[in-house]
């Protein structure tokens, strides 16, 4: 027996030196992959800091005063219309930008005139943006080109900035119309790289230039601005890796050995650089292996010592564990039947250990279906993430800017709504007021009224007292696109859309009803079967067929309710007369409860 045992322990030491050695390679090609990722994130994060301003290079494209003011000649106009002129610019910038933290100043440099979002340029800085634009190959339409981080004192107060300078044009005349120059904050670009260095924990972060360094985290045990040679065998080492299509680059350093990734930013041209020191990677790894060595030898102990113990009780428990598991159905195990004289000795003990076991087990499987239960409810406020609509983000910047400076009230009021609807969105928990959820619903159909003007009216009908109940969030407005977008398409006027709420018994009941006919009696069975079937774990796939990529959104509503209420409720559609009408079947909740 102890040779056998022996032999086995050859084996595991042989098994642990090749576990070892995989270990090693697999801590390289994790770490790679992780700096890797880590630059690329990084990366899209620099871009989008340098990019923020690029709106302010296309203002003249749909605002034909901004561009009129910049065609003409300012100076030759009475001194009212000049300062005029200078006082709409500034507004218009600055609206382009007062939702931008990274950008400090913005300003137009025009053959006659310079407008800053500041009020006021000094003429160093104006010759210094114009020396530099005349040396600075800009001479295609629309070409950006960011300078060296610059320090500048604005407002008496002294900042580091990264200046974005791109000729405005005229793209009908392709005339040039003056000279942009954005000042970004380089504070948030290191805010940015400080937040990466962290995430990086033992790893250095580091940014160069064709000039020099830029940016180095303050974490980093090596100095680059202290040691040109190291520094210059960076930008050589990093210059041959982002030429090759290696992962990464092995360095020598102060007889010590780095691995080096790198990713060139296309905006600014920078090349960011992240660095780890072979040392300091694979300590944790050694030390991870010597403390497994030394439990292998302590197991290895403690086996040969309880085979010596379990060799004279091995048999005995065995017809008493076999006859349990037999009795065990459905995956609960159970206990072995306690027996006083049987635990006066070991095999009592082993048999009490293993009821233990089964008690932890059955707890554990409890636990299990808990935690199972919680996975579907967070898959459920993924769906309900899933229907929210993204078209708000995209569009309320230029509509409250053009709102503001045009003074079009349906433009201030279709702004009014997007806030609303963003803040409902992305503010409050699952539960909202009955009340919470109909005002949400007029203003996405408020919006939908003005883009679709004369094609249908809305009708509301809420039972007395239900206002205050408490519903699940974000369940009407999905429906209302489909009613709009698909039950109304055909319909140019004449068009009617309502919503009804009333109770029955413990039930709420919501109602979202269209008179365009396009459901048929078959079509509104065929929907009522999958609706049925379907329960709260439905997530669609990538593809579907042009039926059910119309109604993602009622299905998608559908598994939220009965996620959330129970398979009892969720939505049934009926047909009467030519109007569709669909339920959305609910448990009336208090307020007070909720």
């Amino acid at each position: 027996m102890i040779a056998s045992f022996c032999v086995l322990w050859i084996l595991i030491g042989c098994i642990f030196l090749l576990f070892c050695k995989q270990t090693i390679t697999d801590i390289q090609r994790e770490n790679i992959r992780y700096m890797t990722q880590l630059n690329e994130n990084i990366n899209t994060l620099l871009t989008t800091i340098l990019t923020s301003a690029d709106q302010l290079k296309s203002i003249q494209m749909y605002d034909e005063k901004y561009k009129s003011i910049l065609r003409e000649n300012n100076r030759e106009l009475p001194i009212h219309q000049r300062w005029e002129n200078i006082r709409y610019m500034e507004r218009a910038m600055k609206h382009a930008v007062e939702f931008n933290p990274n950008i400090i100043r913005a300003t137009i440099i025009a053959e006659d005139e310079t407008y800053s979002t500041l009020g006021y340029v000094s003429d160093e800085y104006r010759s210094r943006i114009v020396d530099i634009a005349e040396k600075t190959q800009l001479d295609s339409i629309g070409k950006t080109v960011y300078l060296e981080v610059f320090e500048e004192e604005i407002d008496l107060l002294k900042y580091g900035v990264v200046t974005m300078l791109s000729y405005l044009y005229d793209y009908s005349t392709k005339r040039c119309l003056g000279l942009l120059a954005v000042d970004i904050n380089f504070s948030t670009i290191c805010e940015v790289l400080d937040d990466g260095a962290k995430k990086a924990d033992s790893t250095g972060i580091a940014v160069l230039n064709d000039h020099g360094l830029i940016y180095q985290s303050p974490s980093s045990k090596m100095s680059l601005n202290d040691d040109p040679e190291s520094l210059e065998r960076f930008r050589n080492q990093t210059r041959n890796f982002l030429m090759g299509n290696d992962t990464f680059q092995r360095i020598k350093i102060d007889q010590g050995y780095y691995l080096l990734t790198a990713i060139q930013n296309d905006t600014s041209g920078w090349s960011i650089i992240q660095y780890q020191s072979e040392n300091a990677l694979y300590e944790n790894a050694f030390n991870s292996m010597r403390d497994i060595l030394y439990l292998m030898i302590g197991l290895a102990v403690v086996f040969l010592v309880v085979s010596y113990l379990l060799a004279y009780f091995i048999s005995q428990p065995l017809k008493v564990i076999d006859d349990t598991i037999s009795k065990s159905k459905n995956g609960h195990l159970e206990l072995i039947p306690d027996n006083t004289a049987t635990y006066e000795n070991d095999v009592g003990r082993l048999i009490q250990n293993y009821n233990e076991m089964v008690i932890c087990i059955n707890e554990s499987k409890e636990k299990e279906i808990a935690s199972e239960i919680a996975k579907q409810k967070l898959r459920m406020q993924m769906l309900r993430y899933q229907i929210n609509p993204h078209f708000l983000y995209n569009t309320l910047n230029t509509i409250h800017s053009i709102g503001c400076i045009e003074g079009i009230d349906s433009v201030c009021q279709v702004a009014g709504s997007l806030s609303r609807i963003m803040r409902y969105n992305v503010k409050g928990g699952e539960i909202v007021q009955v009340s919470q959820e109909l005002q949400n619903a007029r203003d996405y159909l408020a919006i939908q009224m003005i883009r679709f003007q004369d094609m249908f009216t809305v009708e509301f009908f809420v039972q007395e007292g239900l206002e205050s109940m408490s519903m699940l969030k974000f369940l009407l407005q999905p429906m209302l696109e489909n009613a709009i977008n698909h039950g109304l398409k055909n319909v140019r006027t004449g068009g009617k859309i309502g919503i009804n709420v009333f109770s029955e018994k413990d039930d709420l009941k919501i109602v979202i009803w269209d008179n365009g006919n396009q459901m048929s009696e078959q079509d509104v069975t065929y929907w009522n079967h999958i609706l049925e079937s379907e329960n709260a774990s439905y997530v669609p796939g990538d593809e579907f067929d042009e039926a059910e990529w119309e109604t993602i959104g009622l299905r998608n509503v559908n598994a939220r309710i009965k996620g959330f209420y129970g398979p009892d409720y969720g939505v049934h559609i009926e047909k009467k007369n030519r109007n569709t009408e669909v339920y959305l079947d609910l448990k009336r909740i208090d307020s007070e409860r909720s």
